[in-house]
């Protein structure tokens, strides 16, 4: 890794990953325009889009008054741009805005004000802001919490039954750093929620009552599902991996979640032919072992049904290919 001791130039990075969405993107982009706070950099992380993101970006550089930064690279997955986004973010802030969503035009202020209302000697215990969203009809997406702003537990959100919604996500850049993505498997999406539990077990996370961000259902992106379910299916794995050895203690409060995991931790081991020994060598705790072990007949018959109806990495990558056919017709 670089050096994270980096110095910042900015209040706030706002960061945008993007794979073939220039008919979106203006989004972030007009938002961004109307910001009431202007101490701020946007970078965007080009998957190896091939639909003139580059050209429309340049067009951009050239007429705005805020500094726009952009980097292509091959193919590799939302989980190694965000790596690289956050070791190029020059803001002490790090604010994600996916390529088809926008900010309200007060974002940015509000997530200053929050953070500059935690005590300085309380500061370095926390990671995150994370602001409530309205998609683009103007319904407020997921409750509100009882009172804001509320210091609550990440790892007890993303489990909640009551709260876990789509939040918009301010960062502390400097902590982000200590925390990247595993880089040991390319071309597959592992959850942000993996790394952020992580990061919840050491530094404490504040959620707002105030709209920041407008969510789009208009189509997918490199931080949502992909359209065949097998089509991320690498990502799932790893990610069920860790949700299984380090999150179990959450088990009695969404039990069915977790027993859905580990039988699709077997299910999804055996199409890349990851042997039950290995399977059982990689799930580091007794109960993670014994959850594995309860739901290994019907993992494996379910895996037997992929097969009989060709849901399978194969045939998600055909569908894959087909896609790019017809796109490019």
């Amino acid at each position: 890794m670089e050096n994270v001791e980096v110095k910042h130039r900015h209040v706030f990075t706002v960061f945008t990953a993007t794979y073939n969405r220039a008919h979106t993107l203006y989004r972030v982009y007009e938002s961004l325009k109307v910001q009431t706070f202007r101490d701020f950099e946007w970078i965007i992380g080009d998957d190896g889009s091939a639909d003139g993101t580059e050209t429309l970006v340049k067009q951009w550089q050239g007429e705005a008054d805020f500094r726009i930064r952009y980097f292509w690279q091959e193919n590799a997955g939302k989980n190694f741009i965000f790596n690289r986004g956050v070791r190029e973010a020059k803001g002490e802030y790090f604010a994600e805005l996916d390529s088809d969503d926008a900010l309200k035009p007060e974002a940015l202020e509000r997530a200053l004000h929050h953070w500059k209302q935690i005590p300085a000697e309380e500061i370095k215990k926390y990671f995150v802001l994370l602001f409530s969203c309205e998609d683009d009809k103007g319904k407020i997406v997921g409750p509100f919490f009882n009172h804001s702003p509320c210091d609550y537990d990440f790892r007890k959100f993303n489990y909640s039954r009551k709260y876990r919604s789509e939040k918009w996500r301010c960062f502390k850049t400097d902590v982000l750093r200590q925390y990247p993505f595993r880089e040991d498997a390319r071309n597959c999406h592992i959850f942000e929620s993996t790394l952020y539990c992580e990061i919840a077990k050491k530094y404490k996370a504040r959620f707002v009552n105030e709209i920041a961000r407008i969510y789009y259902l208009d189509g997918p992106s490199l931080t949502r599902q992909p359209k065949h379910p097998m089509q991320n299916l690498e990502g799932l794995r790893l990610s069920i991996l860790y949700t299984l050895n380090n999150d179990l203690d959450f088990f009695f409060q969404r039990p069915l979640h977790f027993l859905r995991k580990a039988l699709n931790f077997t299910r999804f081991s055996l199409h890349f032919n990851i042997l039950f020994n290995k399977q059982y060598i990689s799930l580091t705790k007794l109960s993670a072992r014994s959850l594995w072990y309860i739901t290994l007949p019907l993992a494996v018959f379910v895996f037997c049904v992929d097969i009989l109806r060709d849901r399978t990495p194969e045939a998600a990558e055909r569908s894959k290919q087909s896609g790019r056919m017809l796109s490019s017709i």
